[in-house]
């Protein structure tokens, strides 16, 4: 009896102990299935809202984003392509212009670099320019003040000398003009001179009329009223009266005065 009470506890036991495992196995399936509804619900709610927002008509640059390219090729396959396929190489395309814009923007930012470098370099000769150029305008400016004022220093001696020069022209301008009509008297006087021994040398002649062609100088000379010297338009000198003589300098006189003074003081 005692036996039979064991084996039927021991039963029970199994019993309760299997149905207690099939409670906890049903409720971990159910939970698992929960979760896996949530995941699924999730997975298409995240989906459609990606489907809604891709940029279609851009989809060479959107396949490229992180949001997509692991499963680009699910949303939109390429021609003769699987989705699978279709997501590689849309992931290799994107590494390559991934790779190729990096090293481009490294490119870029190494000239930009360089670029600013050289900038730098050509300011910062451009201030020890500017710096040399306002060092020689300073040299330049004090020079200019010391060429100015020995400039002016010269100028004060030259209009001395000028006033100088000037004072000595009119000096010289006053002696020339005193010998001017110096010279002037001069020649009136001769000619009136020359003019007077015509006169009283007509009144000779008229006296004693004697030829004096044909004499020779000496002879010519021990006539009272002959002379022998050369008159204008006479290419060699002769025998002539003194009278035409006296004549003929009085008007080569007078032609030099007038070419000279515009005529005499008679």
């Amino acid at each position: 009896m005692n036996n039979q009470k064991t084996t039927i506890d021991t039963l029970y036991d199994i019993d309760e102990s299997t149905v207690d495992n099939s409670k906890k196995l049903f409720t971990e399936k159910i939970g698992a299935l929960f979760l896996l509804v949530i995941l699924l619900f999730t997975s298409l709610i995240l989906e459609t809202r990606i489907l809604f927002n891709i940029d279609v008509e851009h989809w060479k640059i959107e396949k490229c984003n992180p949001k997509y390219i692991f499963f680009s090729g699910f949303i939109r396959q390429n021609d003769n392509s699987s989705a699978l396929e279709t997501t590689q190489d849309n992931f290799n395309e994107c590494m390559t212009r991934y790779a190729e814009n990096k090293f481009e923007k490294t490119i870029n930012e190494k000239n930009e670099e360089q670029m600013k470098n050289e900038n730098e370099s050509i300011r910062d000769s451009i201030k020890q320019r500017e710096v040399a150029l306002n060092e020689r305008r300073k040299r330049f400016n004090n020079d200019e003040k010391v060429i100015a004022m020995r400039a002016d220093v010269i100028s004060k001696k030259n209009h001395s000398a000028m006033e100088n020069i000037q004072l000595q022209l009119l000096e010289m301008n006053k002696i020339m003009s005193d010998f001017k009509e110096y010279l002037h008297s001069y020649l009136t006087y001769a000619i009136m001179n020359f003019v007077v021994k015509y006169k009283k040398q007509t009144i000779v002649e008229e006296k004693n009329n004697v030829s004096c062609s044909n004499y020779s100088e000496n002879d010519c000379n021990d006539q009272k009223t002959c002379i022998y010297k050369k008159l204008d338009g006479q290419e060699n000198a002769s025998c002539v009266k003194k009278s035409e003589f006296f004549r003929n300098e009085a008007n080569r006189l007078n032609v030099i005065s007038k070419k000279i003074f515009d005529g005499n003081k008679l």
